[in-house]
Order: structure tokens, then C-alpha cells, then sequence
């Protein structure tokens, strides 16, 4: 890792970078339970798992909102 960070110490990146090496080297999941796991984007079968039809981008707006979209 660069030393060049003006934002910590060297130390400090240093004990940051050991704390995520899983994270950047890991072939496993990094979250201990498993129900926190994000939702992947395809099925194993390589179908999308969401139907992008069904996803409605201005549904949580109120109407207002969406009539200036």
C-alpha cells in the first residue's frame, strides 16, 4: 500500500489495510451471517433474478416527485 496518505498515519493504514485483507483477497464471503448477504443478480442459471419489469423506480416517490420526472 502507498504511504502517501495525508489522511492517516502510516500506522494507521497499515492497520487498516490488515483489517480488510479479507475483504480484498477473499474468495469467501466477508459477512458472518449468511441472511446479510447481498442478493445476487442472477439465478444460477443465469436468468436475472429480478424481473425488471416488476421494479417501478418511481414507486416510493410521492406523486409530486414523479410528475417532474
Amino acid at each position: 500500500m502507498a504511504q502517501g496518505s495525508d489522511k492517516h498515519s502510516p500506522k494507521l493504514d497499515d492497520e487498516i489495510e490488515s483489517e480488510i485483507q479479507g475483504m480484498l483477497k477473499g474468495d469467501k464471503p466477508t459477512r458472518a451471517q449468511e441472511e446479510r448477504e447481498p442478493e445476487p443478480t442472477v439465478t444460477d442459471e443465469g436468468e436475472a433474478a429480478t424481473d425488471p419489469a416488476a421494479i417501478d423506480s418511481d414507486a416510493e416517490l410521492p406523486e409530486d416527485e414523479r410528475r417532474g420526472r
